[in-house]
């Protein structure tokens, strides 16, 4: 399955998860537990870390697209994320 969406975590003081999409180019090398590059709000850009992937498209927004991955390998297991 190559994912088309990914969960990602910010360093906000805001609760939950926020979608994004996987361009086709980063969906081979995605992972759990990668730093990506995402955009949130106006032009602020922020380092994530994906929670999740999925191909479940959002009803009510269009998501934007991560902008690059930051890691070859995952940083945090999936034990540490949940």
């Amino acid at each position: 399955m190559t994912p088309t969406f990914a969960q990602v975590i910010l360093p906000l003081n805001l609760k939950g998860t926020f979608t994004y999409k996987v361009p086709v180019e980063l969906s081979s090398s995605i992972q759990v537990g990668m730093r990506v590059l995402v955009a949130f709000g106006g032009k602020k850009i922020y380092t994530g870390i994906v929670f999740d992937l999925h191909d479940e498209e959002p009803e009510t927004f269009v998501p934007k697209e991560i902008i690059n991955i930051l890691d070859d390998l995952p940083i945090l297991p999936k034990e540490q994320i949940q």
